[in-house]
């Protein structure tokens, strides 16, 4: 059997500390899709804080008008 050269670079079996070098296109995609994800999910909150805004409103009115009827 072969031996191999000492300057050739090891491969770890364990990917989680293996580092991968990331090429500058596949950086930008992955920030571009982690900030596409992140703005639908303010999106998302600001729907969600504008619908219980409006809930919260109208039960006031609502309490007010029962009050403003006594």
């Amino acid at each position: 059997m072969k031996s191999l050269p000492h300057n050739l670079p090891t491969v770890e079996a364990n990917r989680r500390k293996a580092i991968r070098m990331l090429i500058t296109e596949e950086l930008i995609r992955i920030r571009c899709q982690e900030s596409l994800r992140e703005a639908e999910h303010r999106r998302w909150i600001r729907r969600w804080r504008a619908g219980r805004w409006w809930r919260w409103l109208s039960r006031y009115a609502a309490h007010r008008a029962d009050r403003a009827l006594r």
